[in-house]
């Protein structure tokens, strides 16, 4: 009973977090003399209805990694409080999350409004993420890390073509889509691999 008690406290709490969160956007929205409705206009319907399919995917791969990485972190804390890998799954899933959110929001490009340029949003997570990389090297030697390392090489071969401006602006999204989307693929299994092989070996453990 203990535990459902927590279950329901904490999806009221989640809930409730959510409607301040969609309160605080819309009076912002208003001060800004934005309308409100148009937070919740659904996205534009794809004519042809192949338009935006890689873009798309893409974005539904990003998720994959976060979403995994949550759910491992959270459940791992749950059984194993101290479990030695907590720290790595956290860390993946603001990492992954962020870049998750920008495929989605675009924050790299909304900054350029302000005046911040495209390359140094690309530097600042890029030291980021090379921070991440030091702090939890040994942790990736632990897993088949080489899945990351594709993943990773792919997505700066598209990054570099992007930042390339070739004239051929076809041409330029192809080149640039075909290495984006191998990476996004590449990056899920990576992360459901090592979650997945993580969470079988901690519950065999406990039942041990």
């Amino acid at each position: 009973m203990t535990i459902l008690r927590l279950y329901k406290r904490s999806f009221v709490q989640i809930n409730i977090l959510f409607l301040f969160f969609i309160a605080g956007v819309i009076l912002l929205a208003n001060s800004q003399h934005i309308p409100p409705v148009i937070l919740f206009w659904p996205p534009p319907t794809p004519y042809p209805r192949s338009q935006w399919l890689f873009t798309h995917t893409f974005q539904i791969l990003c998720c994959v990694s976060p979403l995994v990485c949550a759910f491992t972190f959270f459940l791992l804390n749950k059984i194993v409080p101290n479990h030695p890998k907590n720290s790595f799954f956290f860390a993946s899933t603001l990492i992954m999350g962020f870049f998750w959110l920008n495929e989605i929001y675009r924050f790299h490009i909304i900054l350029l409004s302000f005046g911040l340029a495209k390359i140094l949003s690309i530097m600042v997570f890029s030291m980021v993420f090379c921070a991440y990389l030091l702090m939890f090297w040994r942790q990736l030697q632990q897993t088949r890390y080489w899945i990351f390392a594709l993943g990773m090489i792919l997505l700066f071969v598209a990054i570099l073509i992007d930042s390339l401006h070739l004239k051929n602006y076809q041409l330029a999204s192809v080149l640039e889509g075909i290495p984006k989307l191998l990476s996004g693929v590449n990056l899920a299994l990576y992360f459901w691999d090592t979650c997945q092989k993580e969470l079988l070996q901690t519950f065999k453990l406990v039942k041990s």
